[in-house]
């Protein structure tokens, strides 16, 4: 449920509802009933990270601008469309399943369903007289028209002076623009200040460091502002969808004063138009003292003219009229641009939305500049408003065009470049793994502030009230891709409540707003936006985590209940079923029959929706092969096409045919569709099985539980497979699983769970084409007896010695000759660096160094050579050549006079310019297929000679990690999972997830790896005094700096906080990188790590083989990053932070990876779904056969006795190549 704030400055109230599984009831006492006559909407979470639907203002508008229809009476409306034989419905769900552009879809489905009600309505009125009272002028609206227009004529007399002034938007049309609660006397002049605005009564946040980035040029920002109209024509031009560039509230007029009110000032009171230069009268003069500044502040927020200086001057000329110099030095381009009532015209000029129905023209909003997200930055751009082209097309054929790259939705992610913060219970949210602590339902309080100068810029008005009217705090789940009001669980203005002002000592305004926990688990957090413009994130505070206590659990499985048993507009929501598997987690101690009905109840309307999503599936499935009979039919055309032209000897004029370019459409519809419909299938089904192992693995349940109904759900359970993430099905005729659970008796017995077991056995051979092993190496190697005494298996022990050896063997064999690979590439580099300097095309002092593979410690001897250029620091190209691409086309040049081989310089316009070539082998005597060594050399690239360097000393530590890296690229190559041009990992990112393994992992009394601490961190972990609970390598990122420094014995220590060095990254603008991490500097300080991280007396293969198994079975993808930022305090990093921080994608299961530097950018984002999936397979590929081999088990793989096997046999075994078949089948 939503609502829209009363008008007249009246006191808000914020409407409860269930959003997403995460919605609690309204903060306010009053019920939500039918007689509330505010606009009300409600849609449901997509999924359970991102809840909509829940408590949320809306804008009132919207309801005139879409004929009165909500957009769920329009999802309702369109469905017998769909299920009927409309192909214009059709087509608007296949664009949406390719597009997902919800705005879009809603459109185009109410434009469709508008046209058959007027199409119906025309049929019944082609009688009808025109003397009906429907064809006649309605007089009430007449002379509505006629006030509304004495009332524009005033507004205009009133507003002579300011028009070029931007104005306050509203989004209301009810709302006056005139929101004062202070009494202007007060606001101006010596009055003294409201007892509510009083220094003592305004609860000050935090003192935090400001960042202050440098301020836009004016041609600069002319430039960009240029830029967008130029692009927004163009869109329109080309007949772009309107409702996609608008936000999802439509338009929102302007509305002007509706009185001459003569505006109270210091010693008497003048009209607006008469106010005089050098007067003080603003609400922002409450706070100031008499400096000048204080006096420009002043005046900044009353729109009157005053005598400037030449300096401010200039900066008005840069953050547009009536803002105020900033001493924080607020860049105007992160300013949220003030467009909710603005758009262009089709010549690209600023005018007059056309929702707005006033007969005379108001002044437009001034238009702000876009600003360019760097990588990584995944966020979208602020909605501007165009006017709708004369011959735009139909939404239908807007949703078949080829969809635009994705645009931001947030902006300002990070903490240090919000303008605002947000405080509760003392924390705010520099931090984003930091957690507080919640009981569904429990009350806390938003410290919220915002400094006065940012107001001056945003948002000029002429009172606080107006400059804070459109200002929201919401309360959202942590990683929502949007700030729109919608989308959260429940959103408030900050001028609800009369307890907000301004802080003298820190020139911020600030306020509190109380919110409620919400009723289900999970991790949320408060966000500071404006509600016209919602995509810049002003202020974001801690993340709250909603824990479900024992006292907890009935009310909490009972909201679930209630939320599953409303009738929803989406049926196939999984918000509600990933709620009620985090409830099932919480631990209970004594029974409750009422909890336990109630827990049950919820079990099965799941699997309601299970049913549900498997009917939408299965529908999908038939139209996927309706298309692919379509396509079919296409590609025969096409082909008997080119037939016939290569009989005839006609040559194709360069022109596409219609049936080819046809083809190509209704194939990516077909591979699109197949792939978004599998996924949905799969979640649904991931989110059942996450309830059935919440509540097999909580051994509380029993207690709530009767024992023939935990039967049930372990026998179920026996039917998941997490690796294929679906169901097996025993009876081939039932379309789910869960029908095979009628036949089950009451009493399950063994039988019954061996059955279940082969039945997915059997979907697994016929899937995955092999049996997984999931046994732990502990039940391996410590085999469970008739008795509780549990003796090493002697046949397993010898099975992973034998490994353990080959591995050995393998890597001496490989790094035989390193030395003299080592002495071949010093010489090589030397020879480069000597060709740079005599080109003459880069200043004295310019290095050559060798950064990748060839110099990480990773890579192998037959490793290309990567070159870098490091030039003099403060060195920069001319203008015209910033790149320095017009210097590496010299260097080319000399390359190949220099006698390198097939010089090749294609890659110089590249961001970093790169010159690839040949260089002879520099030893006279070298084999035949050595002579000639691959390198490249590019320009001044730090970045990657820091990683380069970070990867050395991992590899110096221990040669054990050489090892295991050695082994896994192999496998990897061998297995075609190493290929990202192919959608799958570099060689880089397979290092990443070894070093994330062996910095998180640690060896346990039995010789075995075990994590160092839950996913979740271990915040005493830095007291525990005892040395076993150091990792089998150290996190050189967050070591504790001054750990070996400390005599010997002393604890392994992770540093309390991450030590610091940013700069500003050299490519990505607005990024900086954090460049600290550990390094010994003495020999001294390097065999001391060597020392202590030797390897921990572990055996190669078992490493193996828990490496293995960590990614096939442990690792959870859907809420974890692969990370070397995971520590034992800290816990795994989630990827909900990187979601809501770098924008992260955070949908489905796929691995991610976070690059050490470049935090904000995810090594693993070639992954495809499928691709994913392969790689996860693979991982248990690898362990089922160590497993099986050190077991003796026989598994799936025909071979006779797998102990007879020699270590370099099961090596060869693991790294067995992919048949050319399968190969080209993954391509």
């Amino acid at each position: 449920m939503s609502s829209t704030p009363q008008a007249g400055g009246q006191r808000r109230r914020p409407n409860g509802g269930r959003g997403g599984g995460g919605g609690g009831r309204s903060n306010n006492r009053r019920s939500n009933n039918g007689r509330n006559r505010q606009q009300r909407t409600s849609t449901d979470s997509v999924d359970g990270s991102s809840p909509r639907g829940s408590s949320n203002y809306v804008n009132e508008d919207s309801a005139a601008n879409n004929t009165g229809i909500r957009d769920e009476d329009i999802l309702i409306a369109f469905m017998p469309f769909l299920r009927g034989d409309n192909p214009e419905a059709f087509r608007i769900h296949e664009a949406y399943q390719t597009t997902r552009d919800q705005a879009t879809f809603i459109k185009a489905a109410r434009a469709l369903i508008e046209g058959q009600q007027q199409q119906q309505l025309g049929t019944a009125l082609v009688n009808e007289p025109l003397s009906s009272p429907r064809y006649q002028p309605d007089v009430q609206e007449l002379q509505m028209q006629q006030m509304r227009q004495q009332q524009l004529q005033h507004s205009q007399v009133a507003n002579q002076g300011y028009s070029n002034q931007p104005h306050m938007t509203n989004l209301n049309p009810n709302i006056s623009n005139n929101m004062h609660r202070l009494d202007p006397s007060s606001l101006f002049g010596d009055a003294p200040l409201p007892s509510f605005l009083a220094p003592d009564r305004v609860e000050s946040p935090i003192p935090i460091q400001q960042q202050q980035p440098m301020i836009t040029s004016p041609n600069t920002l002319a430039a960009n502002l240029k830029n967008m109209s130029i692009n927004t024509n163009n869109s329109i031009n080309n007949n772009e969808s309107m409702a996609a560039m608008q936000s999802i509230w439509g338009a929102s007029p302007i509305t002007p004063p509706r009185t001459n009110k003569p505006i109270a000032v210091a010693g008497g009171s003048a009209n607006a138009g008469d106010r005089k230069p050098g007067s003080s009268g603003s609400w922002a003069a409450a706070a100031a003292t008499s400096s000048s500044s204080d006096d420009f502040l002043a005046h900044s927020f009353l729109n009157q003219p005053r005598n400037i200086s030449d300096s401010e001057r200039n900066f008005l000329t840069q953050v547009g009229g009536g803002s105020a110099p900033s001493a924080m030095h607020l860049d105007p381009i992160h300013m949220p641009p003030n467009t909710a009532g603005s758009m262009l015209d089709q010549q690209g000029r600023p005018g007059s939305h056309p929702s707005n129905k006033s007969a005379a023209t108001v002044p437009a909003t001034p238009m702000a500049e876009a600003t360019t997200p760097a990588r990584g930055s995944k966020v979208a751009s602020i909605s501007l408003h165009p006017t709708t082209p004369t011959h735009a097309k139909s939404p239908e054929q807007q949703l078949r065009k080829t969809p635009a790259k994705p645009q931001p939705t947030r902006l300002w992610t990070h903490f240090k470049e919000q303008p605002g913060r947000i405080i509760v219970n003392g924390w705010d949210g520099h931090d984003p793994t930091f957690v507080l602590k919640f009981r569904p339902r429990e009350e806390l309080f938003a410290h919220w502030s915002l400094p006065i100068k940012y107001l001056q810029q945003a948002r000029p008005a002429k009172s606080l009230d107006n400059a804070l009217k459109n200002l929201a705090v919401g309360l959202f789940r942590r990683g929502c891709s949007e700030n729109a009001t919608q989308a959260s669980i429940i959103s408030k203005f900050v001028t609800e409540r009369s307890d907000y002002g301004i802080d003298a000592a820190t020139q911020m305004v600030c306020g509190k707003l109380p919110f409620f926990s919400p009723r289900t688990p999970g991790n949320v957090l408060l966000r500071l936006y404006w509600h016209d413009d919602p995509a810049r994130t002003l202020a974001s505070g801690p993340a709250i985590l909603v824990q479900v206590t024992e006292q907890d659990f009935d009310n909490s499985v009972r909201f679930i209940l209630s939320n599953f048993k409303a009738k929803k507009t989406n049926p196939t929501s999984l918000s509600s079923l990933i709620s009620l598997a985090q409830v099932l987690e919480a631990p209970l101690t004594l029974p409750n029959e009422s909890a336990a009905r109630a827990l049950w109840g919820c079990i099965q309307e799941s699997r309601k929706v299970i049913e549900v999503c498997n009917n939408e599936y299965s529908k999908t499935c038939s139209k996927m092969e309706e298309l692919e009979f379509a396509v079919d039919g296409l590609k025969a055309q096409v082909e008997g096409d080119d037939a016939k032209s290569h009989t005839s000897g006609k040559a194709h004029d360069g022109v596409e045919d219609e049936a080819v370019t046809s083809l190509r459409e209704k194939t990516r519809q077909l591979m699109s569709g197949r792939a978004s419909n599998l996924r949905k299938w799969r979640d649904a089904q991931l989110a059942f099985a996450s309830i059935l192992r919440a509540a097999v693995n909580n051994s509380s349940m029993s207690i709530l539980l009767r024992r023939d109904m935990m039967a049930r759900l372990r026998v179920e359970y026996q039917l998941w497979c997490p690796l294929s993430e679906e169901f097996a099905i025993p009876n081939e005729s039932s379309r789910l699983w869960s029908d095979a659970l009628r036949d089950l008796p009451n009493n399950v017995s063994v039988d019954d769970f061996n059955a279940f077991a082969q039945c997915r056995t059997k979907m697994q051979l016929r899937n995955l084409q092999f049996e997984p092993n999931t046994y732990f190496l502990e039940d391996i190697l410590y085999p469970r007896a008739a008795t509780n005494q549990r003796s090493m298996d002697a046949g397993a022990v010898v099975i992973l010695n034998n490994m353990s050896t080959a591995m050995g063997k393998f890597f001496r064999e490989l790094y035989d000759d390193e030395e003299r690979v080592t002495r071949i590439r010093e010489m090589i580099r030397a020879r480069a660096e000597q060709i740079v300097t005599a080109s003459g095309a880069f200043p004295p002092g310019t290095r050559v160094v060798i950064f990748g593979s060839s110099a990480n410690g990773f890579g192998s001897p037959n490793s290309d050579i990567d070159m870098s250029l490091i030039l003099p620091s403060g060195f920069e190209f001319s203008k015209d050549d910033t790149s320095g691409s017009t210097a590496m086309e010299r260097l080319a040049t000399c390359l190949t006079a220099a006698g390198m081989q097939e010089v090749d310089a294609a890659r110089l316009s590249a961001r970093i310019p790169i010159i690839r070539f040949f260089c002879p082998n520099p030893l006279p005597s070298c084999p035949e297929d050595t002579k000639l060594i691959e390198c490249d050399i590019s320009m001044h690239n730090p970045l990657a000679v820091l990683n380069t360097s970070l990867l050395r000393t991992y590899a110096e530590i221990t040669p054990i990690t050489r090892v295991l890296a050695a082994i896994i690229k192999r496998w990897a190559k061998e297995r075609d999972i190493n290929n990202p041009s192919r959608h799958t990992l570099s060689s880089y990112g397979y290092i990443l997830m070894l070093l994330h393994f062996l910095t998180f992992h640690k060896r346990n009394d039995k010789g075995l790896v075990v994590p160092i601490a839950p996913s979740e961190g271990d915040h005493n972990y830095r007291d525990k005094p005892d040395q076993q609970g150091r990792p089998l390598l150290p996190n050189l990122q967050w070591v504790d700096r001054t750990w070996p420094k400390q005599p010997p014995g002393t604890p392994y220590r992770e540093a309390p906080a991450m030590s610091e060095n940013l700069i500003p990254h050299p490519f990505e603008e607005g990024q900086t990188v954090n460049t600290l991490f550990y390094k010994p500097d003495t020999p001294t300080d390097k065999a001391f790590l060597q020392n202590i991280f030797h390897g921990q007396d572990l055996s190669l293969a078992i490493l193996l083989a828990s490496f293995f198994r960590y990614y096939a079975f442990e690792f959870d993808y859907r809420k974890c990053v692969v990370s070397l930022h995971s520590t034992a305090t800290r816990g795994l990093v989630q990827r909900e932070v990187k979601t809501e921080v770098d924008c992260w994608r955070n949908y489905s299961a796929a691995l991610t990876i976070e690059d050490p530097f470049e935090t904000f950018y995810d090594v693993a984002h070639v992954l495809r779904g499928g691709d994913y999936h392969r790689i996860r397979r693979e991982f248990a590929v690898a362990y089922s056969k160590i497993a099986d081999a050190a077991a003796g088990r026989p598994g799936s793989w025909n071979k006779v006795d797998l102990r007879n096997m020699s270590g370099d046999e099961l090596l060869d075994w693991i790294c067995e190549p992919v048949e050319e078949q399968e190969r080209a089948l993954h391509a």
